[in-house]
């Protein structure tokens, strides 16, 4: 019965973990990828149209207009 209750309360915290390391994996993901968008956004010259599609099906398109101020990388 213990063996039962202790096997129990193992599965459900390995499936905790998985669920934190997904979630973190993620994180970790998204926001070194928010983090290339604003360099290209940065780098691509003015007038510049930049259509990026992600496998998942997600879409941003991000068009640099003549007179947008851009920050320097000391603004960040």
């Amino acid at each position: 019965m213990i063996l039962m209750a202790v096997t129990a309360a193992a599965g459900q915290g390995f499936a905790l973990l998985g669920l934190w390391l997904r979630l973190r994996s993620r994180f970790h993901y998204e926001h070194a990828h928010g983090r290339l968008l604003v360099d290209v956004a940065t780098a691509v010259p003015c007038g510049v149209r930049v259509d990026e599609r992600c496998a998942d099906g997600s879409r941003l398109v991000v068009t640099v207009e003549a007179g947008t101020e851009r920050k320097s990388d000391d603004d960040r």
